[in-house]
């Protein structure tokens, strides 16, 4: 058994837990740092947009680093990290420790699935990175229900406890198991100089941060939604959550079985389509429970192969290029993030009504139908690249 796959999904898992764990817990951290849930959330958008920054240029100048030290150092500054946002006095402090935080999702997701470029066999890369980014789908099934509920049941400090130990653990994980040694051949400078004569990976990269977009502006809110639309308490929400994360999961892991047969184009666009319905069957919840999970069902399925897809898409295209361009497609998924969740704040009123929070995913709509266009347009350009190597 390759033990680094499921090393680097836990990774995966404990760094997505320390993303969206702020989610989860948005009402008892509006209420325990005494300001309004949209002033919460932008504890995850500054977070999400400095990672957005971050990712594109630690990747480049990290591109030498052996990967084991590399992804090691990045889970122990999480630990350390979120043990400080435990301790943290008000919301100034805590909104600084997140950003500096960044420095971990920035580093470990785009940097871990690149250094499995250089382990995996090419015939079996996309279905490695998918698994292994089967991690982030686990956060959703057991992380952000499970700071729901400890945040609503022990406080937010808790939470962030609970992630620092297990970033602690995921650190060990990764030192003993990861070979050393593993670096790329190329410079940050030179994959640089490449990816930008090569306009279909950068549409490509723009879809992950555009269709972030679409779902990140319902999607942080799905806890003060469920409690306007259901009065759902602390166990009712983290259910809901848990059927989500579950739902993602188990898309995420039926993708990865098609992703290289089918290609991670087909499977990203099939993506899309489902999460679109979902999102458009998601006002019906407002005072429905049944619809309500539906939506969610639906829209989890789809949500986390997105990304598997979007990642398998850009390793495929060029594996030499993977440390960038992996960095950049997590970049565009922060910074699609860090436009959603401003957007979907920006639209609830104060207090935000149950007639607010049902609006927000048909404003999301739109913008996930561009995502799908500009998808298109990648791959138009991409098969005229290959045609046109293949004549020269």
């Amino acid at each position: 058994m390759r033990w680094d796959i499921p090393v680097i999904a836990f990774g995966n898992f404990v760094i997505g837990t320390g993303v969206m764990i702020a989610g989860g817990m948005l009402p008892p951290l509006a209420s325990g740092l005494g300001v309004t849930i949209p002033v919460a959330a932008q504890l995850i958008t500054a977070m999400a947009f400095a990672m957005a920054i971050g990712a594109p240029l630690l990747g480049a100048l990290t591109a030498r680093f052996d990967r084991r030290l590399l992804l090691t150092v990045a889970l122990l500054v999480y630990a350390i990290g979120h043990g400080a946002c435990a301790l943290a006095p008000n919301y100034e402090s805590l909104l600084g420790l997140r950003v500096l935080l960044a420095v971990s999702p920035a580093l470990f997701t785009p940097q871990a699935s690149a250094a499995l470029a250089l382990i995996v066999p090419p015939e079996k890369r996309g279905r490695a990175v998918s698994l292994a980014l089967l991690g982030w789908a686990v956060a959703s099934v057991l992380g952000m229900p499970i700071g729901a509920y400890v945040g609503a049941v022990f406080g937010w400090r808790a939470g962030f406890a609970l992630v620092g130990v297990l970033a602690l653990l995921g650190a060990i994980g990764v030192h003993r198991v990861l070979p050393s040694g593993l670096k790329v051949s190329m410079s940050g400078r030179s994959m640089w100089g490449e990816l930008l004569r090569w306009p279909s990976l950068q549409l490509a990269i723009a879809v992950t941060a555009i269709q972030g977009a679409a779902q990140f502006t319902t999607f942080t809110f799905f806890v003060p939604a469920l409690q306007a639309f259901l009065d759902a308490g602390p166990t009712l929400v983290s259910g809901l959550l848990f059927l989500f994360g579950a739902m993602g999961f188990t898309g995420a892991l039926l993708s990865a079985r098609f992703m290289d047969s089918v290609g991670p184009i087909r499977v990203a666009h099939a993506s899309f389509a489902v999460v679109g319905l979902g999102m458009l069957l998601w006002p019906l919840g407002n005072g429905s429970l049944a619809w309500a999970t539906a939506a969610m069902a639906i829209w989890g399925f789809g949500s986390f192969a997105t990304n598997n897809a979007q990642q398998a898409r850009l390793i495929a295209a060029s594996p030499t290029l993977a440390p960038v361009t992996i960095a950049l497609n997590s970049s565009g998924m922060y910074l699609g993030q860090a436009i959603g969740i401003p957007v979907g704040a920006l639209l609830l009123s104060v207090p935000p009504a149950a007639a607010d929070y049902a609006r927000l995913s048909l404003y999301g709509l739109p913008i996930l139908a561009l995502a799908f266009i500009v998808s298109l347009r990648a791959q138009q350009l991409g098969r005229r690249r290959a045609a046109s190597r293949q004549m020269s």
